[in-house]
């Protein structure tokens, strides 16, 4: 009678209990032909907290794996925003926070938007067999906005705060060949703001009077430069000197920058834009070349009976330190009531170019002789009437 009331209070309790069996059975079967062996109640156990597991990994997703440039520091800030909207979730945020959170999520907009891409190979490649040994310096935009004034002392010589960069001139080959670019540069980045004016060859002509050896050795004199460098004595008449006063002075210009990455490469522009000064006025009130000046010239004034001549007005000479030619041109009117009247004068390493530019110095210098003129020959020929 206890038996069959075990028996039944055992069948009637059986269905849920043999349910509940079954289906752990049966997962359990599925892990046991995972892992190759019996169940049992611990096994059941760990199944059903391993599923238990799975499902809260399903709810609750891991974070992605930090990419592997969050050392960078957008990285890591896009990795924070990460974090910030992805906490988010749960409750709505007082007003500030809205305002903080959504100007976060711009942000993080943004950093995603404007990632770099990865680096190619080839580039990853270099940057191990060859890695830069040298800090980077950034140039800045070139700003215009402070005035040429020439002076009549040699502005302040900058410093160079590293220790081991000061004794850089008695050993200037490296630092030379780095010193060079960046004189070439800034000498580019001053003429090609300034003088818009000037053509492409223009401008080449005037920065090659800034960053010639003659001009960067007289620079070396002056500063002194050439005492650091250690030579075999007869300097200033040893043959090739000249070359080594201007290396040293570029080997200089590289070592102001490189001490100071921030800040090395703006002063090293203001200084030499104070020391080409001179120079660079010279170049700016020089008169542009026309290569139609003469046409130019002529079209006003030509006419029956007038001349225009173009004449040597002092010998030629020769730049010793060079060994480049200079021609003086002067150009005369005789007509419309002048009689061999000067209007302008030219300079230029050949007769065409200097005969150029004392054409197109007549037309700035004599502008009102030369429309005067003009105004006589549209008397004496007037143009026929359109139809």
């Amino acid at each position: 009678m206890g038996e069959k009331r075990g028996s039944q209070s055992s069948d009637a309790a059986g269905p849920p209990s043999s349910k509940r069996q079954k289906c752990t059975e049966h997962n359990g079967s599925r892990s046991a032909a995972h892992n190759g062996h019996a169940h049992g109640p611990q096994c059941r156990k760990e199944g059903k907290a391993q599923r238990k597991g799975n499902s809260s990994d399903h709810r609750s997703p891991k974070p992605a794996a930090a990419h592997p440039d969050t050392r960078e520091p957008q990285a890591l800030l896009k990795q924070l925003l990460e974090q910030l909207i992805a906490s988010d979730t749960t409750s709505t945020p007082a007003d500030a926070d809205a305002d903080i959170l959504h100007h976060a999520k711009q942000l993080h907009k943004l950093l995603s938007t404007n990632r770099p891409p990865a680096a190619s190979p080839a580039l990853s490649n270099l940057a191990v067999k060859a890695p830069e040994t040298v800090p980077y310096i950034a140039i800045p935009p070139y700003s215009a906005t402070q005035p040429i004034n020439p002076t009549t002392t040699l502005p302040a010589l900058p410093p160079i705060p590293s220790p081991s960069l000061s004794e850089a001139p008695p050993s200037y080959e490296r630092l030379e060949f780095l010193g060079d670019a960046y004189i070439e540069i800034i000498s580019t980045r001053v003429i090609y703001s300034r003088f818009p004016h000037l053509t492409a060859g223009q401008q080449a002509q005037l920065r090659e009077s800034l960053v010639k050896n003659e001009t960067l050795a007289q620079f070396a004199r002056a500063y002194g430069l050439g005492h650091r460098v250690v030579h075999g004595g007869a300097e200033d008449r040893a043959r090739g000197w000249a070359k080594i006063l201007a290396d040293v002075f570029e080997a200089y210009v590289a070592a102001v920058i490189l001490a100071d990455p921030g800040a090395g490469f703006r002063v090293v522009e203001a200084w030499l834009t104070e020391l080409w000064a001179p120079r660079l006025l010279a170049g700016a009130l020089r008169p542009v070349v026309q290569p139609d000046a003469k046409q130019e010239l002529a079209r006003l004034v030509m006419a029956k009976g007038v001349r225009v001549e173009y004449r040597m007005e002092r010998d030629m000479e020769v730049d010793r330190g060079t060994g480049k030619q200079r021609f003086w041109i002067g150009c005369y009117l005789t007509g419309w009531g002048y009689e061999d009247k000067w209007l302008g004068s030219g300079e230029g390493q050949n007769k065409v170019q200097a005969g150029a530019l004392a054409a197109a110095d007549a037309l700035v210098r004599s502008k009102d002789v030369l429309e005067e003129a003009h105004k006589k020959k549209l008397e004496a020929y007037p143009k026929p009437k359109e139809a």
